[in-house]
């Protein structure tokens, strides 16, 4: 039996941030973020949602040169040490979670991001439309999307607009239709990604989407390129349908509709909530 040898040491972390201001409601945020670090090569996790982050930026500059402006400011987030803090959990529950203590660690968050959302939080509490998170972008190709329930109508109609990469005769939306009919959007509770911080701190919608349900070499040694090129991906066009998505649904985020759906998804939840807690305390009582 190998004894290995860690060391603790303190490090300095670095999150990139870049900011498109809006023109009419500057002071409404739609925020766009992938983590960039990885436990190896990380093709899958992150860089296949790092290449499509980077390339929703690039098509914004591309747009901005041509005189576009967005209506809300755009925030793009590149996170660091995300899988430190899914990892760092990970230690803390199996060294400390006991029924007996009461202590449980079951809502891994990155750490780069929440310190960033802990830092702005009343700012971003205040001003924050949505949250739109890729982690592992693609690794096969059927589609797959989890989100707060405010933003279920505008990930349908973004899905809507752009093709499937296997099958150009068809939307992302109708190939989703046919391996889940009604469609299946799952709800991101816990953690597990930088959506975390965002939707438990401060209760901010989000959405994340991917051509990923779990692959078989996640976080290991052979999540490289080899792999992403003969398995993953092997033509890359679902990087691409993953870019047009997350800009589809970026721009659905950036009318004037779209905030009075997600205020009224909002009234609807908490009407829900209200009723249900309603009902209990008749019952209980």
């Amino acid at each position: 039996m190998s004894n290995v040898q860690g060391e603790l040491v303190i490090g300095t972390i670095e999150n990139v941030i870049g900011v498109i201001e809006g023109v009419e409601e500057p002071d409404r945020y739609v925020i766009l973020g992938n983590h960039r670090d990885a436990w190896t090569f990380g093709a899958v996790d992150p860089n296949s949602g790092t290449a499509a982050l980077l390339e929703v930026a690039q098509r914004l500059a591309k747009l901005q040169k041509k005189g576009w402006k967005p209506r809300r400011t755009i925030i793009l987030c590149n996170w660091d040490a995300e899988e430190y803090g899914l990892s760092a959990v990970t230690v803390l529950s199996k060294a400390y979670s006991s029924p007996l203590l009461n202590v449980g660690f079951e809502s891994p968050c990155g750490l780069g991001s929440t310190e960033w959302v802990e830092e702005n939080r009343d700012l971003l509490a205040s001003r924050a439309v949505a949250y739109l998170n890729v982690d592992c972008a693609v690794s096969e190709p059927n589609f797959y999307a989890s989100a707060t329930p405010q933003l279920d109508e505008l990930l349908i109609q973004a899905t809507q607009q752009v093709l499937d990469p296997d099958n150009s005769s068809r939307t992302i939306y109708e190939s989703w239709l046919e391996s889940s009919n009604p469609v299946k959007i799952g709800r991101l509770g816990g953690g597990g990604s930088d959506f975390a911080a965002f939707v438990q701190h401060i209760g901010i919608p989000a959405v994340m989407m991917s051509f990923d349900n779990g692959y078989p070499v996640y976080h290991s040694l052979y999540d490289d390129f080899i792999w992403m090129k003969k398995f993953g991906d092997p033509m890359f066009q679902r990087h691409v349908a993953g870019i047009d998505d997350a800009v589809e649904m970026a721009k659905k985020l950036n009318t004037a509709e779209s905030w009075k759906l997600v205020q009224h998804e909002i009234w609807r939840v908490s009407r829900a909530v209200k009723q249900a807690s309603q009902v209990l305390n008749g019952v209980l009582t």
